[in-house]
């Protein structure tokens, strides 16, 4: 009996000590430039828990960019076209979604001389804030992704008639003031975004010098992280801090010790996703993070290695979903792009790739999930158990 058991010890020791494997994904295709109705795409697409994406897309013969649309590996769905009054540009940032299928997005109207934000599933659309509005004299596309939540509340950033800048949300009738620069401790804001409970997470200036993430809800203002401790020394204003529904923040910053860092946090500690320090991690490529409900973080890195991947993590050893390299639809990627709100839920991740045969598109990766331990270990087991009963 000594040698099976002596056995059964070495292959749990064996199972125990094995490195992972990389997870398995199926890639489902959304829309690429094999389809005569698309010419380019643009960087970052959102998913929602249904496995809907929305994106935006250059269309043949289009001057400007294109339009806004949805889809989930069938049909598309056509949320706004930049030749359909009243948008004629759609700015710099990528729509979100909501688990309903409403999209909010940044356009452009009256040949840019009026801006506004909206929202739509593929019908008439809502304005949610425009420029012709005497509160608002600019909606801040430059630095700002429009984040909806299941009620259909958009969160943006404007700037105010008369000098300022502000955080507000709205869903179609008036909007909420949430945070403004004319008041105390905030001075300049970006990169806004909600959860389905109506927290609001926003990176801001500080009257006192410095910045830092903090959350609204209410009332209550909660400090994420602050460039008065001994780690932070900056966040950037081009990274969205998305926020899930425990209110939990996802946020990117600039470390005293040198190199940037993915970190999460509620108020308290923080926690450590991926540092440029890291021996993989050369720099996170388009400064964009998304994150689940559980806290896992999607992010998209360039790496020592070169090239660039798209990975998982929630403050163990962050795993590769996607790279440079690997081949996807038949072909070589040599690019990929990932936006603020390109992870669900179930574990699927819409991101933006370009291929080496020239196509490129939007997709969705979806985890194939791994066998149990426990029909592993049978699997393991059989040989012996089986020889035993000769």
């Amino acid at each position: 009996m000594k040698a099976p058991r002596l056995f059964l010890a070495s292959l749990l020791a064996i199972l125990a000590a094995a490195p992972a494997a990389r997870a398995q994904y199926t890639f489902t295709l959304i829309a690429d430039t094999s389809n005569p109705a698309f010419k380019g795409f643009y960087e970052g697409a959102s998913i929602n828990e249904a496995g809907r994406v929305a994106f935006r897309a250059v269309l043949p013969g289009f001057v400007g960019d294109g339009g806004i649309f949805t889809g989930s590996g069938g049909p598309i769905t056509t949320i706004a076209l930049n030749t359909s009054p009243p948008f004629y540009s759609f700015g710099s940032q990528p729509p979100s979604i909501n688990d309903a299928g409403t999209v909010a997005f940044y356009a452009g109207i009256e040949r840019g001389s009026v801006e506004g934000v909206f929202t739509g599933s593929g019908g008439t659309t809502t304005t949610i804030a425009v420029t012709s509005d005497p509160t608002f004299s600019a909606l801040a596309q430059t630095f700002s992704e429009n984040s909806i939540n299941a009620a259909g509340v958009v969160v943006f950033r404007a700037n105010l008639d008369g000098g300022g800048e502000a955080v507000f949300t709205g869903s179609g009738g008036a909007t909420t003031l949430i945070a403004s620069s004319r008041d105390a401790p905030f001075g300049e804001f970006s990169a806004p975004t909600i959860n389905d409970a109506g927290t609001v997470a926003f990176k801001a200036n500080l009257d006192a010098g410095g910045s830092g993430i903090f959350t609204k809800s209410g009332d209550k203002v909660t400090t994420i992280a602050q460039t008065n401790s001994p780690i932070f020394s900056g966040f950037t204003a081009f990274a969205p801090n998305p926020i899930n529904s425990a209110g939990t923040v996802a946020f990117l910053a600039g470390l005293r010790a040198g190199g940037l860092g993915i970190f999460t946090g509620s108020g308290g500690a923080t926690t450590t996703i991926a540092l440029t320090s890291d021996p993989i991690f050369s720099n996170f490529s388009g400064l964009r993070t998304s994150i689940d409900s559980a806290g896992m973080v999607a992010f998209l890195a360039g790496l020592d290695a070169g090239g660039k991947g798209i990975y998982l993590g929630d403050g163990g050893p962050a795993a590769e979903v996607i790279g440079t390299g690997d081949v996807l639809f038949d072909s070589m990627v040599t690019d990929l792009f990932f936006g603020t709100s390109g992870l669900n839920d179930a574990g699927q991740l819409a991101f933006g790739f370009a291929l080496s045969d020239g196509r490129s598109g939007v997709a969705v990766a979806t985890l194939i999930p791994e066998p149990g331990g426990a029909a592993l270990l049978a699997a393991a087991m059989f040989p012996l158990l089986h020889r035993r009963r000769q």
